[in-house]
């Protein structure tokens, strides 16, 4: 039940209807305001003090109420609706009227003695919103969800801006969207050694092709077959370039600065040849290709009505590697990996015959951590001839008093990549010295925990949320939500949390 008390002057409401009606003559049919009737002296007789209670009461039920009371025409369509909680104590009417209609969207207008109820209606303004980070079209679904009904939005891929007209209100909104999302993205620099090595050096790296290995719990051993195709890269200086046989093989979880120790004592003993030593930065998720060889030429002729012609044409051979880095929230990358290897095995009339071996894999590595690719073979042979001073030069004789030997060393090519995180600031940053998977672990619980919290808010879940007022747990919503994507940006929650922001904007 709602209690109704409403409280008027001396005047009677028949009195209030015939000053209406005297100034409706007068004006003629144009509407008359609140303004017109204080000038004409007569505002207090139809605005009169009232008084009402009301517990979550309908919209349409207080405003048939009042017009029963002061036997007022109000004219409401049938999409007002809406819920109202009010306690008012001697205020005047129009007050009365506006507070019930202000707080659902609504305002009033007069025309006579007939009261308009209407929807507020905010003027749409327009802003170019500048992408810094990312293309203007990739966030176009994000921001269309946010627009109201009357909104709208345009690209300007020159400029890279999203142009944007809506209410005052919801462009606030799109901005701070946006800022959430145009945030400058990771960077991977790749380091790339390729050392022309003695299989026995490299076993004494640690690196070895058979078995598995299990570095931090993860499963580390890879291998691949070759095989022949027309295509490919390298053919290394020196008679002793070419690669041939055993299969292309993987394996990771050594310390950079360890093996990079290592390779260095080695290519200063003379026992190893740094070949190319190239670094690479990408974008995260982006492809970076090194390629590393020459190109071979070849004749190729073409027979017409007319001749035959002669060109050149050059082939590519070498090494080319192709690395895709995703950088991870657990200081991990993974990363999908291309090597292939090619060599001119043989010429033919019809050109070169390449040989080629390539892989694909996908492996996950820490930060500042080196993946080690082998398995490309080749031998260097040596003749060594010692004689006896004096005998061992005499034609002929000289054989009985000297000795040759031949020296067969195997030889592997050994690629090593070390990926390093770059961060916004420019900076690289390896993983920590003493970092565990313990510490990883905690601040996913710790990202995970902000997560739930911010979901109880928005879902209105829990005893401290449904203490909290809707825009209040919403805001503090999305509060949350923006700090797990601007604090953390690797971590796994964090496209869920931009998906959440985007939906409590469209809410």
């Amino acid at each position: 039940m709602c209690e109704l008390i409403l409280r008027t002057f001396t005047k009677t409401v028949k009195d209030i209807f015939i000053v209406l009606f005297i100034l409706i003559f007068i004006t003629g049919p144009a509407p008359v305001s609140l303004a017109d009737i204080m000038e004409s002296g007569f505002y207090e007789e139809a605005n009169p003090i009232i008084s009402m209670d009301y517990k979550n009461a309908d919209i349409s039920d207080v405003l048939d109420a009042v017009s029963k009371a002061y036997s007022l025409n109000i004219v409401a369509g049938k999409d007002i609706r809406g819920k109202i909680t009010v306690s008012l104590r001697d205020v005047k009417l129009d007050e009365a009227l506006y507070a019930i209609l202000d707080v659902n969207g609504y305002h009033y207008v007069r025309r006579g003695n007939i009261i308009v109820i209407k929807p507020l209606e905010e003027g749409l303004d327009s802003d170019l919103i500048k992408i810094n980070y990312t293309a203007a079209g990739s966030i176009k679904d994000m921001v269309s969800s946010v627009l109201s009904a009357k909104g709208s939005m345009q690209i300007d891929e020159i400029s890279n801006a999203v142009i944007v007209t809506d209410s005052a209100a919801n462009l606030e909104k799109i901005r701070d969207l946006v800022a959430r999302i145009d945030t400058p993205p990771l960077q991977v620099n790749i380091e790339a050694k390729l050392v022309d090595i003695q299989t026995t050096d490299l076993e004494n790296l640690g690196v070895t092709w058979s078995g598995t290995y299990t570095i931090s719990g993860l499963l580390s051993s890879f291998s691949t077959t070759s095989d022949e195709t027309v295509g490919g890269s390298l053919n290394l200086a020196g008679p002793s370039s070419d690669l041939s046989g055993g299969e292309m093989t993987f394996s990771l979880g050594t310390e950079h600065t360890t093996i990079s120790t290592t390779v260095d004592a080695l290519i200063q003993d003379q026992k190893a040849n740094l070949l190319a030593n190239p670094s690479i930065t990408t974008l995260n998720n982006k492809e970076a290709k090194i390629v590393i060889g020459e190109k071979v030429p070849y004749r190729e002729e073409t027979t017409t009505t007319t001749g035959t012609t002669q060109t050149t044409v050059y082939v590519d051979v070498g090494i080319t590697l192709k690395v895709t880095p995703q950088v991870n929230s657990d200081g991990y990358i993974t990363m999908k990996i291309h090597p292939e290897v090619s060599s001119v095995s043989s010429l033919l009339d019809a050109g070169p015959r390449i040989t080629t071996r390539e892989a694909d894999t996908t492996v996950m590595i820490k930060d500042g951590e080196t993946l080690v690719i082998a398995g490309l073979l080749k031998t260097d042979e040596s003749t060594t001839r010692s004689r006896m001073p004096i005998l061992g030069y005499i034609p002929v004789v000289g054989l009985l008093f000297g000795n040759k030997s031949v020296n067969n060393v195997q030889k592997e090519l050994a690629i090593f990549i070390t990926p390093h995180i770059i961060r916004a600031d420019n900076t690289v940053k390896s993983a920590p010295e003493g970092s565990s998977a313990a510490s990883l672990h905690a601040e996913d619980v710790f990202v995970r925990k902000m997560f739930e919290s911010a979901e109880k808010l928005e879902k209105n879940a829990g005893v401290e949320s449904t203490r909290k007022p809707e825009k209040i747990r919403f805001k503090e919503a999305l509060e949350t939500y923006g700090r797990i994507v601007t604090l953390y940006p690797e971590s796994p929650l964090t496209p869920d949390a931009q998906y959440r922001i985007a939906r409590i904007y469209r809410t």
